[in-house]
């Protein structure tokens, strides 16, 4: 320190003396900052005059107040808009989500939306998903984020991936799953990155539902190596099915969609029909021969050999009187006789005694039968089965056809061919229409009123299927039934004009 200035004469410039550096309080300069002083460095509070964003004393500017209006991006206060990718990064990085619970401000949220649209740089979606608590942002920047490695420090850092979605459920339009892990799980397919999350992640439930993730992963991938024909044998794909009969139904539907081998069908046939009928495999199994929503076809129409079919349709038969499957191994039973072309095994299963064929079995092979003369050798008139109208109109026997329309049967007036049977049952049938019960008193003008409670008799239904004008006109003379008549005559008058 110079004499001079411990005499006490300092050389002050402002609050600071310029030989020896001492302050004092006074004269400092705030010309630079309202509230710093540029030599000194002391501070003071309230003193910018503010004008929007600018003090009109020094010129040192605030953080602007940001807000999103039309998607642009802009200050409250000086109105400036900014433009820059990095402007809505910063903006972006701070947000906070919308509590539902208070306000549904979906206005709000495609407001944000909109500014993610304009950022384009891939590292930004990165950091953003790393640094942002908002789980609207943090969705979009999943979605927009191709490095997967990403996408595992993310989930990594995150000690309950679980349970963001479910407290702002309404507002997540973005979101198809019911969490951010799930939501991760639609971009993170990479095995041996989702192997890592499920070995080191903190949370038990993360690492449960990864490892699920993985064997859906690895599910896809065969599909597609299926679907590409990268995977052809037969017996390769059998063990994918088998191994999928548990689990994952896509995959077991594509793996038996491309087996064609019938020894490989019967293979896996013989392989589940011992198992329970109450085992998930049986079910799933029973309901891929019979085929659903998601199968493209039946495994039951793949299946070319008419002993398989017949096995299949033996081991059903007993099983669709009871138990929880009763329907399904009904059908399963009909399907497959109705698939069986050797009329030799048909007739088999017909003839054998009752006590050991289910009798639902020889009924059903006997309606598949197509042979006529097989079936005239079976051919019993007095048989319930063996004697009915189906039989009687494969095989032609008109006279016994109407004979029974005449006695009354609607199923046997349907297979008549020739008008002249016809308007003779019109005439002759027995077995008139009647009202619904409950509904013999009602009347009504309106004809499709009245029909909707009207049981057609043998007639009725004769007469409607008559077009020849002389037969219509035959009917009107000698019917005995003035209901027939007027009818018959209505029809007759419209074919005359």
């Amino acid at each position: 320190m110079s004499l001079k200035c411990k005499l006490g004469l300092h050389s002050w410039d402002g609050c600071k003396c310029s030989d020896c550096g001492k302050l004092h309080d006074v004269q400092h300069d705030w010309s630079k900052d309202c509230e710093k002083c540029s030599k000194c460095g002391k501070t003071r509070e309230n003193h910018h005059d503010w004008d929007e964003c600018y003090c009109s004393r020094c010129g040192k500017k605030k953080d602007h107040s940001l807000y999103v209006k039309e998607g642009e991006l802009l200050c409250y206060n000086c109105k400036k808009l900014f433009k820059d990718e990095l402007d809505y990064f910063d903006y972006l990085k701070y947000i906070e989500d919308i509590n539902p619970r208070k306000y549904a401000d979906k206005k709000s949220n495609d407001e944000i939306n909109s500014l993610l649209d304009k950022i384009t740089t891939a590292s930004l979606f990165e950091e953003l998903l790393l640094n942002t608590e908002s789980n609207q942002v943090r969705a979009r920047s999943i979605r927009e984020i191709k490095n997967q490695d990403i996408l595992l420090k993310f989930i990594l850092s995150e000690p309950k991936p679980h349970q963001y979605y479910s407290d702002y459920y309404s507002i997540f339009t973005t979101f198809q799953s019911s969490d951010l892990l799930n939501y991760v799980f639609k971009y993170l397919d990479k095995v041996e990155l989702l192997e890592i999350l499920a070995k080191e992640h903190s949370s038990d439930d993360v690492r449960k539902d990864t490892m699920r993730h993985i064997e859906d992963v690895l599910n896809k991938n065969l599909i597609k190596q299926i679907e590409t024909g990268q995977i052809k044998d037969q017996i390769a794909l059998k063990d994918i099915y088998l191994n999928a009969c548990e689990g994952d139904k896509k995959l077991r539907h594509h793996a038996i969609e491309n087996i064609n081998d019938q020894s490989i069908l019967k293979e896996i046939y013989e392989k589940i029909a011992s198992m329970s009928e109450y085992c998930k495999t049986t079910r799933n199994f029973v309901n891929d021969l019979l085929g659903d929503a998601g199968n493209i076809k039946p495994i039951i129409y793949k299946i070319k050999d008419d002993n398989l079919l017949e096995k299949i349709a033996r081991d059903a038969a007993p099983k669709s009187y009871f138990g929880v499957m009763k329907k399904d191994y009904e059908n399963l039973m009909r399907w497959s006789v109705a698939r069986i072309k050797s009329q030799n095994i048909l007739l088999k299963i017909i003839q054998e005694d009752d006590q050991i064929t289910n009798s639902d079995l020889k009924e059903t092979a006997f309606y598949s039968i197509k042979d006529k003369e097989v079936l005239k050798k079976l051919w019993k008139p007095d048989d319930k089965v063996f004697g009915s109208i189906h039989v009687a109109a494969l095989l032609e026997y008109n006279s016994y056809i109407l004979e029974k329309a005449l006695n009354g049967s609607t199923e046997a007036v349907g297979c008549i061919k020739s008008e002249e049977d016809l308007a003779k049952v019109a005439i002759e049938g027995k077995g008139i229409g009647y009202m619904k019960a409950g509904s013999e008193k009602f009347y009504s003008d309106d004809d499709e009123d009245f029909n909707s409670k009207y049981v057609e008799g043998v007639q009725d239904k004769a007469l409607k299927r008559i077009y020849d004008p002389a037969l219509l006109e035959k009917v009107v003379n000698e019917s005995k039934d003035r209901r027939i008549q007027e009818i018959a005559a209505k029809r007759l008058n419209i074919y005359k004009k």
